[in-house]
């Protein structure tokens, strides 16, 4: 498994970002704000890079930096429901997702930007897992769709123009569980410190996985 790391630009970290692309040629950066508001550009251009790069991969796993994750059961979900050629992404499934309309809210987007009520169908942000054939497919719609803000709800309008499957898989959890849960589970979001995480990786791989996904 190979781990790149997404960012933009942050000048207060840019010579710590600098060693780490150095010492260990993780780091994929933008010339961009790194902020939420360019989130969705991240994913575009990290689209553009993967096929651009011509790297060699099977599978291709997008998650935040805030997600904990069981990488025995995310390799099983892939090897045991994603063929290489199938045109599918898998993740937790959202149905009848409604634009937020509040100006207040951090997922705001105007009706001028998205006109409808509902969104398409939509694999919750923060942890797709997909192969590279639909990575190239995604890569040849993007010139022509809208892009918008909220990337999950993006990414489902991509879907939906491209004829991509979406399938759910309750595993990958839409909110908070501890490490000892994720033995069962893929993933989890909300973790807030990079200390937590690592002490919660800690105590999941303390376990005995045998009877895992």
């Amino acid at each position: 498994m190979i781990t790149i790391f997404i960012v933009g630009y942050s000048e207060p970290l840019q010579s710590q970002i600098e060693m780490e692309s150095i010492t260990h040629g993780d780091i994929l950066q933008f010339d961009m704000e790194d902020i939420y508001d360019n989130l969705v550009f991240k994913t575009v251009f990290s689209i553009a890079w993967l096929c651009d790069s011509k790297i060699k991969t099977k599978y291709v796993h997008f998650v935040d930096d805030d997600r904990l994750i069981n990488s025995k059961n995310l390799l099983k979900v892939a090897f045991n429901n994603l063929q290489v050629s199938e045109i599918k992404m898998i993740g937790f499934r959202v149905h009848c997702g409604k634009p937020y309309r509040s100006k207040s809210s951090k997922w705001y987007i105007s009706v001028t930007e998205y006109e409808f009520d509902f969104w398409p169908p939509y694999l919750l942000g923060g942890t797709i897992l997909t192969n590279l054939q639909v990575i190239k497919k995604l890569r040849e719609g993007i010139p022509f769709s809208k892009v918008i803000r909220i990337e999950d709800a993006y990414i489902g309008i991509l879907a939906k123009l491209l004829n991509i499957s979406l399938e759910h898989n309750e595993n990958f959890s839409p909110a908070f569980i501890s490490g000892y849960e994720l033995i069962n589970k893929i993933s989890s979001p909300d973790y807030r410190s990079y200390n937590t995480i690592i002490k919660e990786w800690k105590l999941l791989n303390s376990f005995n996985n045998d009877n895992s996904l």
